[in-house]
Order: structure tokens, then C-alpha cells, then sequence
């Protein structure tokens, strides 16, 4: 059987670092592949080159018989070989079904326009097709935005198969969703997949061991000389200077977070419900809570990107409800979105300093030292851009970000979804040195398994109603 896809000595470098290393795979049609490997390992890298999106540095890509190595990634979409996204990329301010619309129209070498309306039967016909066979239909009309992370990885996925591909690549298509809802979300995305013939599923997954692998095991693995170890030493270099940071900076205060029956809408539907909860200087809480239930759009919220519909959020004695939201940094707040939020075309460098250039720190140079000091394997890739780094890697440089502005307080959106056991592991070092020095820190997650030990206080919230435990 001819092979639908394959490499032969695929490699990718980014300086010294080897991201990709002689990688040689044959899929047959109708196959479903899996890729297991650990945050860094090379997953996204190898993704990114059979699409399109990251030349490599050696090496051969064919689809069927043709040469594709140097497609862009709209040729190879158009060829037939589509993907999602470890983070989804939709229009958030749009509906479901017009994202869909998008898809169909691009996969066509069209773009709406006046002449072309988007919204043609055909094109209609074809989406709600995809709806269905993803569970997605009553979605069809909501707005992006206001969807919880697991309907949103669907959403994403419906993009790629609206465009009918002979080949379609998920990459990390369960991270971001509860354990729970994990298996239930693979059995709808096989189901979607079921009557499709002439095509096969690569699957980048790192921890759901009951993918359907076929082959593939041990493609990847992460290079020894990218392997870090923790030494005592270093431990106690960086404890110390984190003590000395939080005691001689200026910006520090009495940090205390307080919402009073705060209620915040998005397209006139209530997210939150009345919040009250307050979170004591140097205290570190959790928010718990399934996806949907209303985190990120708390989190939001205090950084002032959600408006409130009533109720007051208070830092120390300052009322943030008036403060515009490029202001609230300037108080010290810093925020990891669970989504990392990073700038693709710029360096990792780059995206940590941005918080600091637009507070116009005066010490930077000190903070981004002391960044790095704490989180040594940042500084490692600080000239990469962005875009090139895998998933676990760009959810520490969005931590190394939110410690460069937050002196008064950090809002970690989910810092340890979608993460490798290991690397959530690192994450939880890093915060457990910031709480060992006083740092007021809100965690989110959704099923309370990376935080039970960090956190000082307990807050569940489901439906958009906040209750402490």
C-alpha cells in the first residue's frame, strides 16, 4: 500500500538546539497514528513541518508522491492535509457556524467578499454537516468567545474537516480539558472521523495512553543534552533571590484581592453570578472549577479585559472598576492566560519584557535577570520566537511574562493543563518558591490536582457562583 504520508530524515534545528532529529514515518491511508512525547520532545515541531508552518532544516515531506517539503500552509492545506491547533485558532468575536463558513470559503482559494457572500447554501449545507458530526449543532450560533475550552478544541477541529482533507493532524487535541471530559471528547472526535475513508489521524498526545496508536511509538524523544536537573544550590540561589526581590522593590505592598458580588456577562448571558471572595496578603487560593464554570472569565475580569455589569474589584484600597486594563499592570498585577496569549513573530525575550516596556519599569534589567535566575530554561530559548516553541514551553514563558509585572499579584489561568507530568511538576517548583516568599497568588484549575498542596484557601466555582470550601 502506498503510503498517504511520509518523511525521510526530517530534522529541525533552532540554533544548537535540536528539535527535530531524523525523523522517518510512513502512514497508510485510513490510518490513525499516535505521537507520544513529552512537552519539548517535538510534537508541535514535527506538526508545524508536515504543515507547512516551519521549514526543515533537512529532510524530505510527501504527500502521496509529491514533494511538499516547501508548501506554504495554505498549499498544503489545498492539497488535502489539514490540522487544529494545540491552542485553537478561531475568530472569537464570531459565531461557530461563521468560523466554519471561513474554513469552507478559504479551503475554495476564495475569501468572502462582497461579490461572494459567505453564506451560500453550499457553504451552509457543509458546515452544519461537520456540526452534527462533532455533537456541536446547538454551538452554532454562540460566539467564540464565550465557549468553554472544550467546545472551542472541537470548533477548531470542525475547522479542519469542514475543508474535507485526505490527512488530518491534531496536535494535543484534548489539553486544556478536565480529565473527566478527556475520553468523552475522543470518542466524539472518532465518531466525526468514523465514515472518513481516504485519510489518516495523527494525534500528538503526551498522556492519554489509550489513544488508538497503531504505530509510531518512539518517534520522538527529548535529546539527553536538553534534560535539566535541580540542584540544592541553585535552589537556595534562587530563593534568594526571590526574598530579596519581594523585600526591596518599591511596588511591593500589602497585596489583598477583594470582589463584591461582582457579575459579569458576555452577549448579554450571565458568566458570573454576584462573586464575592477575598484573598489575603502573601495567601495563595485556588479556583476550582470544571471548564465553562467561569474561571478564565474571573480571571479576565480583574485584569479588566471583561467588563463588569455590577459589583466592585478592590486591590489593597485601590478600586480597579475605573482603572482601564493597560493600567491594572501598573499595580502590580500580573496574568498567565491559560491560552499563553504570546506574540508568534516575536522572541521569547521579547514577549516577557512587554508587560515590563509598557509599565515602564525602571528596574528591568534586574527583573528580567531575576526571571531568568528562577526559571533558567527560559533564558535557554530566550531568542527563539515564539511561534517555534512547543506547547509546555510557551506555558513557561507566559509564567516568565506574568513574573516580570506581577509584584502585588499573579492570576495563573490552568498553569499546569496541558503540560507533560514533568514539566507541571517544574511549574509547581517555580510557584512554590513565590509562595515561600509571601507572594499573593490565584491558581485556577479545574480538577485540583497540581495546587492541593500549594494553596492556602479553596474556592469552587460552578455556573458562574463562587463558594468557598
Amino acid at each position: 500500500m502506498q503510503p498517504i504520508v511520509r518523511t525521510e530524515s526530517l530534522c529541525r534545528n533552532f540554533g544548537a538546539v535540536v528539535a527535530a532529529d531524523n525523523i522517518t514515518v510512513a502512514i497508510n491511508p485510513g490510518e490513525v497514528v499516535g505521537v507520544i512525547g513529552a512537552n519539548g520532545a517535538g510534537k508541535t515541531t514535527f506538526v508545524n513541518m508536515v504543515t507547512g508552518y516551519l521549514q526543515p532544516s533537512a529532510g524530505k515531506i510527501y504527500f502521496r508522491e509529491l514533494d511538499i517539503t516547501k508548501l506554504k500552509p495554505r498549499q498544503v492545506m489545498r492539497i488535502g492535509i489539514c490540522r487544529s491547533f494545540q491552542i485553537a485558532q478561531l475568530f472569537p468575536e464570531l459565531s461557530v457556524l461563521d468560523n466554519l463558513l471561513i474554513a469552507v470559503s478559504s479551503s475554495e482559494g476564495t475569501w468572502p467578499n462582497f461579490l461572494k457572500p459567505l453564506k451560500s447554501p453550499a457553504r451552509i449545507a457543509a458546515a452544519e454537516r461537520v456540526l452534527a458530526d462533532y455533537a456541536i449543532t446547538s454551538f452554532g450560533d454562540t460566539i467564540v468567545a464565550t465557549l468553554p475550552q472544550g467546545v472551542r478544541k472541537l470548533v477548531d477541529i470542525a475547522m479542519a474537516m469542514v475543508t474535507e482533507p485526505a490527512v488530518l493532524l491534531l496536535d494535543e487535541p484534548t489539553s486544556g480539558v478536565s480529565v473527566e471530559e478527556k475520553f468523552a471528547m475522543l470518542d466524539t472526535i472518532m465518531a466525526g472521523v468514523g465514515g472518513w475513508r481516504d485519510g489518516a489521524v495523527r494525534r500528538a498526545r503526551h498522556r492519554d495512553r489509550r489513544a488508538l496508536c497503531q504505530q509510531g511509538a518512539g518517534i520522538l524523544r527529548r535529546p539527553d543534552h536538553r534534560r535539566r536537573r535541580s540542584r540544592d544550590g541553585a535552589e537556595r540561589s534562587r530563593r534568594s533571590q526571590v526574598r530579596g526581590w519581594i523585600a526591596d522593590s518599591p511596588a511591593v505592598g500589602a497585596a489583598m484581592i477583594g470582589l463584591q458580588q461582582v457579575t459579569v456577562a458576555i452577549k448579554r448571558t450571565d458568566i458570573l453570578n454576584n462573586v464575592s471572595m477575598a484573598i489575603g496578603s502573601g495567601r495563595m487560593a485556588g479556583l476550582i472549577g470544571r471548564n465553562g464554570a467561569g474561571k478564565t472569565t474571573l480571571m479576565r475580569s480583574i485584569m479588566g479585559l471583561l467588563p463588569l455589569r455590577k459589583g466592585s474589584i478592590v486591590l489593597n484600597d485601590i478600586d480597579l472598576s475605573g482603572v482601564p486594563p493597560h493600567r491594572r499592570t501598573h499595580h502590580g498585577i500580573g496574568f498567565m492566560p491559560e491560552d499563553r496569549r504570546l506574540i508568534p513573530d516575536l522572541t521569547v525575550a521579547e514577549n516577557v519584557l512587554l508587560p515590563a516596556w509598557a509599565a515602564k519599569l525602571a528596574d528591568t534589567d534586574a527583573q528580567l535577570a531575576w526571571t531568568y535566575a528562577l526559571m533558567p530554561e527560559v533564558q535557554q530559548f530566550a531568542d527563539r520566537k515564539a511561534s517555534l516553541l512547543s506547547g509546555g514551553q510557551q506555558k513557561l514563558v507566559a509564567l516568565a511574562r506574568s513574573l516580570m509585572i506581577g509584584r502585588r499579584l499573579l492570576l495563573l489561568d490552568e498553569p499546569f493543563e496541558g503540560v507533560a507530568p514533568a514539566l507541571a511538576q517544574r511549574l509547581i517548583e517555580v510557584i512554590a518558591v513565590l509562595k515561600g516568599e509571601g507572594a499573593t497568588v490565584l491558581i485556577s484549575e479545574s480538577d485540583y490536582t497540581y495546587s492541593r498542596d500549594l494553596v492556602d484557601q479553596v474556592f469552587v466555582i460552578e455556573r458562574g457562583v463562587v463558594t468557598a470550601r
